[in-house]
């Protein structure tokens, strides 16, 4: 693994919280002889082995690794998953101070701080899951979760449908749900704009979202006063549900996927 950037809370991984302007190699001691197979990098960061072992490092405030503990990581260290039993993990995603888990059972999972339930950003506390949380996602009706993005403080699922479904913060649109109302609990992301298309992808910034269907037309919602979701110049400072992106500079191309 190689890292650069600002290296504050450790989130290089080099025992040092120098910032690097090229690559450096992060300390990979405690992996022995094992490789890196899967990597999510944010405020922290998380490295899957192929001994299927979770590895964590960087700012741990809120308890990020779950294990009680709320030092900063300088190096990457064990992170504990035995919640997951037998299932192996598929998928990571890191958001700003919490991370998503989600396994070969359809299982999600989260640790760090509960913004879901916190979505003021000016709270002074934020309570954090114990360890490692399986979600309650009962309104996806059992569809399988096929994807996820993270955000600073709120997420996105794509089920197998083609269906998006976000939670958590809210105060910038960027659930897609028409209203600036945060939920603690999946909800449908309002995608009749698409009028029939699936979507195939999703990704998310810091406080907007994003998907690809599959005819290869971009959409975006949430906050918009610097252009996020790459509407025209007139568009407002949030986008509450999906709206085209504006492709016209890309001359005809599409976005394509996997």
């Amino acid at each position: 693994m190689w890292a650069w950037g600002s290296g504050g809370n450790g989130v290089l991984g080099t025992g040092r919280g120098w910032h690097e302007p090229n690559p450096v190699a992060v300390d990979m001691t405690a992996l022995g002889s094992a490789r890196v197979v899967m990597l999510a990098a944010g405020t922290h960061n998380l490295a899957l082995d192929d001994q299927g072992r979770l590895w964590g490092w960087g700012a741990n405030g809120v308890d990020q690794f779950g294990d009680g503990i709320t030092d900063n990581r300088w190096t990457p260290l064990p992170v504990d998953i035995a919640a997951l039993g037998a299932a192996r993990i598929v998928e990571l995603q890191v958001g700003d101070s919490f991370h998503l888990i989600r396994d070969d059972y359809g299982r999600v999972w989260a640790a760090g701080a509960e913004w879901a339930l916190y979505p003021d950003a000016g709270t002074s506390v934020i309570p954090t899951y114990d360890g490692l949380t399986e979600l309650d996602l009962s309104a996806l009706g059992g569809v399988a979760v096929v994807a996820m993005a993270a955000g600073s403080r709120h997420a996105l699922a794509l089920d197998a449908n083609g269906a998006v479904w976000a939670w958590g913060d809210n105060s910038a649109g960027q659930l897609g749900s028409g209203t600036l109302d945060p939920s603690a609990a999946p909800i449908a992301v309002a995608m009749s704009p698409l009028a029939g298309a699936s979507v195939v992808a999703i990704a998310t910034g810091e406080n907007h979202s994003l998907a690809l269907d599959d005819t290869g037309r971009l959409w975006a919602w949430g906050a918009n006063e610097q252009g996020q979701t790459g509407n025209e110049e007139n568009a407002p400072d949030i986008v509450l549900t999906p709206a085209p992106v504006d492709m016209e500079p890309l001359e005809g191309a599409h976005f394509v996927w996997p």
